[in-house]
């Protein structure tokens, strides 16, 4: 279900980490698209469906996707009349969107779609939306390109990308504005997966793996008070779409229980920025994440990933001169100091104990 927002609005919007959405087969909700060879030859068109999830005072939007053309191709695409914005055009909003074909590279189709709804009496232009669930943002048609041999299946997987071909390292070309901003909030979106069947194929056993394979730390030590951004890289080894489950702990805290879905032999990273207590207790911590295994994988030594962190605190400046001293003093030059100290006490103090004893002698 979806809302429009009221011309008077003037609100500045809490931003999203990122967005999330769904491409779905409208024909049972799922993400996947079966398909026997027998039933749905070459030049067989399906229809795949765009979802945006539970976002607030969103105005525009755009998305690239990717897939392998020689498996299917994209058709055509098109704005339904139960679209998001749809109800702020019916409101006097401007909307301007496009859904094309953009290129082929190395086998793989590209789209480029997107819309942005806009009115000249609000400043800035824009006529936000709200989505509670999930909302429609477009619909695209695509070809059956080519038939399996007996026995075989092909597969592929229909992607939202972050970057195109051709874009600056770090560019975010499948986003989301939140109004009043102009600022890119990422798209996070399952991937949806195509398999053509041959009729005596069998569909292969599951091979399931997730691995993390790294953990980026902005830094290992950190102060009370300070953040810590922490970046999660994943990859499915499987031959399947997979949705897993995953922590993110330090010590006994947890800091995160969250789910992600990968494609075959695709990789995403997961990003949490974690702002230290000021009465978290100081020391060396164990960081751990950890993917629950799923039904059929075996493979779950990659499940786990571990580092260390160490937790300080910003020192006073007499504690930082009293540590400093304590340095000095730990180092050779300040043991020979410490030595010449203590013997140049004694050569001061012996001879005043000798005049106080004869003192006391000569007084008797």
């Amino acid at each position: 279900m979806f809302t429009f927002t009221p011309l008077a609005f003037n609100k500045v919007s809490d931003l999203l980490q990122y967005a999330t959405m769904r491409i779905e087969n409208p024909i049972d909700q799922s993400s996947k698209f079966e398909f026997n060879a027998t039933e749905y030859p070459t030049g067989s068109v399906f229809t795949v469906d765009f979802y945006i999830k539970d976002v607030t005072d969103m105005y525009s939007w755009q998305i690239y996707i990717s897939w392998n053309i020689s498996i299917i191709n994209f058709t055509q695409g098109w704005f339904p009349d139960n679209h998001i914005f749809k109800a702020a055009e019916e409101d006097g909003a401007i909307l301007i969107g496009a859904i094309q074909f953009i290129e082929e590279s190395q086998g793989m189709g590209y789209v480029k779609a997107g819309m942005v709804t806009m009115h000249l009496g609000n400043d800035p232009p824009y006529y936000p939306v709200n989505v509670t669930g999930k909302g429609l943002l477009c619909k695209m048609n695509f070809t059956i390109m080519a038939t399996p041999p007996e026995g075989e299946y092909f597969q592929t997987n229909i992607v939202v990308i972050k970057e195109t071909p051709g874009s600056a390292p770090g560019s975010l070309d499948s986003c989301v504005f939140l109004y009043p901003s102009e600022e890119k909030i990422e798209i996070k979106a399952e991937p949806a997966q195509v398999r053509i069947t041959s009729a005596s194929a069998e569909i292969p056993h599951p091979i399931q793996d997730i691995a993390v394979e790294t953990v980026e730390l902005s830094k290992t030590k950190i102060y009370v008070g300070e953040n810590l951004t922490i970046t999660i890289n994943f990859k499915n080894y499987g031959n399947s779409i997979e949705t897993f489950n995953f922590t993110l702990k330090i010590g006994d805290i947890e800091l995160v229980r969250d789910d992600l879905t990968l494609g075959a032999g695709e990789s995403d990273r997961f990003k949490y920025v974690w702002d230290v207590p000021k009465d978290m207790s100081l020391g060396t911590y164990q960081l751990e994440v950890y993917v629950e295994p799923l039904e059929f994988e075996t493979e779950i030594a990659n499940n786990t990933y571990k580092t260390e962190i160490t937790i300080e605190r910003i020192l006073t400046s007499f504690e930082y001169a009293l540590w400093l001293i304590s340095l000095w003093f730990s180092t050779s030059l300040g043991t020979l100091l410490i030595i010449y100290a203590v013997l140049v006490a004694l050569v001061l103090l012996v001879p005043a104990v000798f005049r106080k004893l004869k003192h006391l002698q000569a007084t008797r």
